[in-house]
């Protein structure tokens, strides 16, 4: 009788966990099957303000210093799951700056709702931004801020999952062993809150921005006066006046063959690289840390 019951329950008991891996897998499936995809390339130009629905990856890190704090968000980050945000490991301090939730859909930093209007149809839609407490984060172990800049890559966990995703808020893809990497001279995007270099405070935008930046030798970088570490590479902004400068925000890399934006890095500037000559942006290579992502990732 007692070898009946230990026979059925193995027999629950694997079931279960046949049917936990089944979910798992189902779920990291959804994310790839959705990641990388954007409204915003269904059309050429129907709208004045596609930026709205531009990138829906992006999210904006927020943090207290104090409890009784209100929230500032100091750096950004790329939605890669519905529970993971990837960022800078310098982004998650280890002193009293808390970080406390993640934004996510946000456009206009004063506005909780932002709409977009499509000439085309004569109709329009309004997406209102989302805040997400965090659970907890890890930064790489091999990241050490007091010694070089080598390993700066980070992973956010949330407290519960982004269990809907709309045009704006998606993950964004990781690249993989068939994704087409980005050559010398290619053309990157970047996005975030940055602030025009003709300002002379360090005066955030409150709407988010976009530029692109050429893909260039490290030595590039080097002889411009910016330090490099193992698997970081190098970038130099277009000549125009916007200088972006989130810390953790992602470089970005269309891929013609499956449609699909992949991250190509995370970048690691701040504001001071936007006074005076613009300096090159240095980003850590996802590709690289890929698999440490993966295994972090607990669901």
């Amino acid at each position: 009788m007692y070898r009946l019951k230990e026979f059925f329950l193995f027999i629950c008991v694997l079931e279960v966990y046949s049917e936990s891996e089944s979910l798992i897998s189902r779920y990291k499936k959804d994310i790839e099957y959705r990641c990388g995809m954007q409204h915003a390339d269904d059309f050429p130009s129907d709208t004045d303000q596609k930026l709205i629905i531009e990138f829906p990856w992006i999210a904006r890190l927020r943090y207290k210093t104090e409890p009784d704090d209100y929230e500032e968000s100091l750096c950004s980050g790329s939605l890669i799951s519905p529970r993971h945000v990837l960022t800078a490991a310098q982004c998650l301090f280890e002193d009293s700056t808390v970080l406390t939730s993640v934004r996510l859909g946000e456009y206009h930093t004063k506005n909780k709702t932002d709409c977009v209007f499509y000439r085309s149809i004569d109709a329009g839609e309004c997406s209102t931004s989302q805040d997400f407490p965090v659970k907890d984060y890890i930064r790489h172990p091999g990241f050490d801020c007091t010694i070089d800049g080598t390993n700066n890559i980070g992973l956010v966990r949330l407290k519960k999952d982004v269990t809907k995703y709309t045009d704006y808020i998606r993950p964004i893809c990781l690249p993989g062993p068939e994704t087409p990497k980005p050559e010398i001279g290619e053309l990157l995007s970047i996005s975030g809150w940055g602030w025009n270099i003709q300002l002379t405070t360090y005066e955030v935008l409150t709407s988010k921005q976009k530029t692109t930046i050429t893909l260039n030798s490290n030595e590039v970088c080097q002889n411009a006066g910016r330090e490099m570490y193992k698997n970081q590479r190098c970038g130099v902004y277009k000549q125009d006046s916007l200088c972006l400068y989130d810390n953790g925000g992602p470089v970005m890399f269309f891929s013609k063959k499956d449609r699909r934006w992949y991250q190509e890095g995370i970048a690691l500037s701040d504001e001071k690289n936007c006074i005076g000559d613009k300096l090159p942006l240095v980003y850590i290579q996802v590709v690289e840390y890929v698999d440490w992502i993966k295994q972090n990732m607990h669901y």
